[in-house]
């Protein structure tokens, strides 16, 4: 049971611009486990000082193993001036994957790719040889659930935590949908920036939402936003 003064506010930051993130073109790319571009590696940076300067601390810190989150995690920490701090490495929540689709041009897979993407079809859709939006959310909610909310490391603690789990787009969108039970269709409809913070306190009154894409500290260090989007 959740000691009564249980206090775990959660950041979940998505990781910085990836060489993936800026070929549009591909259905699914073949370096799909690619490290950072120089302007993700930038966007780490200024996450990384946005921490040191409003003092943050975090409790334990959660990478998903791709390259891209764990330089994002390394660089951060490193201009939080903690460059030694431990975290834990997690495959459990990286990005959805559509191995059948790698290398392929959308153009090539569907005249339309708005309609072959698998979040316009539904979160039951599995593209070739990949795992559904629901599955990922499945994945995502049972990590989360066993790691961090039934965890016994952490239910007994008194005093209010902060832990941050630097992940993926679309996994991360899988799971605020399991968190806050909106219609699937608005998975599609919000961003989250690269290295944007967002932030939801867990209690025993459940989860509360305190903000979303977060990414001021990244102005002027990220593309626009895709047309049709809505930005929370």
């Amino acid at each position: 049971m959740l000691h009564e003064n249980f206090h775990c506010e959660l950041y979940f930051i998505r990781h910085g611009e990836s060489k993936t993130n800026v070929k549009s073109k591909y259905a699914a790319h073949m370096d799909f486990n690619s490290g950072l571009t120089q302007r993700g590696q930038t966007q780490a940076k200024l996450l990384g000082k946005r921490l040191k300067k409003e003092n943050i601390h975090f409790d334990a810190i959660y990478s998903s193993s791709f390259i891209r989150t764990l330089e994002t995690t390394e660089i951060m920490l490193k201009n939080m001036d903690i460059p030694d701090q431990n975290f834990h490495v997690v495959h459990d929540i990286v990005e959805q994957q559509h191995p059948g689709w790698r290398g392929k041009l959308k153009k090539d897979i569907n005249s339309s790719w708005d309609a072959l993407d698998d979040k316009g079809m539904g979160m039951d859709y599995i593209p070739p040889g990949g795992e559904s939006l629901k599955q990922v959310e499945r994945r995502m909610a049972t990590w989360i659930e066993n790691e961090i909310l039934t965890n016994s490391k952490y239910l007994n603690k008194n005093h209010p935590m902060k832990i941050a789990v630097i992940g993926h787009g679309q996994s991360l969108q899988a799971l605020f949908h399991y968190i806050m039970g909106f219609d699937e269709k608005l998975i599609a409809r919000f961003c989250l920036y690269n290295c944007s913070i967002s932030r939801f306190l867990f209690n025993q009154k459940g989860w509360t939402i305190i903000s979303i894409n977060d990414s001021t500290h990244t102005n002027g260090n990220r593309p626009n936003p895709s047309v049709n989007r809505l930005i929370f």
